[in-house]
């Protein structure tokens, strides 16, 4: 299942076994579909034993990323790490990550491909207010993205 020349419908078909582990595996394979991915959140017994790959599907669809950003309390966590890395997750929330003092949050945020000049202002600011304003890999992506991104 882990094999990227698994199809999606071979990917649905073992996600839809009641074997967590198979479901798990099925839905962290790229190939796996948005449908696929909605279908688990809405209707698994436990859909929270599969909210980390959820959060960092790239096929996960907007509105879930959105639910799962917003859940009060997080059921798990570290999951803005995932989020912030997810390219399908919507701007606004990549841009509220990007305030995030918590470094791993932000390097997420800093390998995000729809990064765009205004997020990556605002997460350098909070860099700086963070307690490791020096981090390395930090300083050194914002350095590069930095002319890449802010033309102007």
């Amino acid at each position: 299942l882990a094999s990227p020349f698994v199809s999606a419908e071979t990917l649905d078909s073992y996600a839809r076994k009641d074997d967590f582990g198979l479901t798990l595996t099925a839905l962290r394979n790229k190939n796996c579909r948005a449908a696929t991915l909605a279908r688990i959140y809405h209707t698994h017994s436990y859909p929270n034993y599969f909210l980390q790959t959820l959060a960092a599907h790239a096929h996960t669809p907007p509105d879930i990323l959105r639910e799962i950003f917003q859940q009060s309390p997080r059921a798990i966590g570290g999951l803005d790490i995932w989020l912030a890395a997810n390219p399908a997750t919507p701007l606004d929330i990549l841009q509220t990550l990007s305030d995030s003092h918590d470094i791993q949050v932000l390097q997420s945020v800093l390998q995000n491909p729809q990064l765009d000049c205004a997020t990556l202002s605002r997460a350098r600011l909070a860099l700086a207010a963070s307690n490791r304003p020096d981090d390395n890999y930090s300083v050194s992506q914002i350095a590069y993205l930095r002319p890449q991104l802010c033309r102007n």
